[in-house]
């Protein structure tokens, strides 16, 4: 009987001799848990020697779960993850990176697996925006879901491209904010007369002592349960 081999996933082989008996190894005997055992401690330290003082490692039992950590790891729940239209962390793993990480992916079409740099555009204008979700991290597989590969440069441009985005929107956060009576925009320019008498009625109706709220309108009252 022939002896087949899949390579779809590293979940369908078995486990290496050498990780099985590096797994045996580390369970003999009695240990503290919880990340204070010397097996930890070794996991630490070659992470630093490997990535640099200052990493940090965490070991998780698959492919879905090291993407859902690194990813929650780079951004906050109200993060975007640009990634291509055939991207594995959008199509596959059942949602776990916007289920379980509380994140947005957001696609890009990529007919041959690729992501296009000029197509990093269309989200860039949202950084900021707090009403989307924020794209914070650009998600490129190498090789892609249908077989293409970026070549180094693919990859250098794509990467200078979002940082450029990203700069880009951090200097529009520090520019100064115009007056939101101003934000109503009349024939005049510059808020106009409706924004200005928009502010006015607004500040009149604050010294009025009514908290900014209108003079016939009455707060909603519940009765006490």
């Amino acid at each position: 009987m022939t002896e087949s081999f899949h390579f779809a996933s590293d979940n369908y082989a078995s486990v290496h001799p050498e990780v099985f008996a590096a797994m045996h190894a580390a369970d003999g005997g009695h240990d503290v848990a919880y990340g204070a055992d010397a097996t930890t401690a070794a996991f630490d330290e070659a992470i630093a020697a490997t990535f640099g003082d200052g990493a940090v490692g965490f070991p998780v039992f698959n492919g879905t779960g090291a993407n859902v950590v690194s990813l929650m790891a780079l951004s906050p729940r109200w993060g975007g993850v640009v990634a291509s239209e055939h991207a594995h962390i959008h199509n596959d793993e059942n949602g776990a990176p916007e289920r379980v990480g509380g994140l947005k992916i957001l696609e890009l079409p990529a007919p041959d697996g690729r992501i296009d740099v000029a197509s990093l555009d269309r989200y860039a204008g949202d950084l900021g925006d707090e009403h989307r979700a924020q794209p914070l991290v650009l998600s490129l597989t190498q090789a892609t879901e249908v077989g293409t590969v970026y070549s180094p440069e693919d990859l250098r441009v794509a990467v200078e491209r979002a940082h450029q985005a990203r700069d880009a929107s951090a200097r529009g956060r520090c520019a100064p904010r115009q007056r939101r009576g101003g934000a109503r925009r009349g024939p005049e320019g510059g808020g106009g007369r409706r924004g200005r008498a928009v502010l006015r009625r607004h500040q009149e109706r604050r010294h009025a002592g009514r908290g900014g709220r209108h003079p016939r309108r009455r707060p909603a009252r519940f009765p006490r349960p």
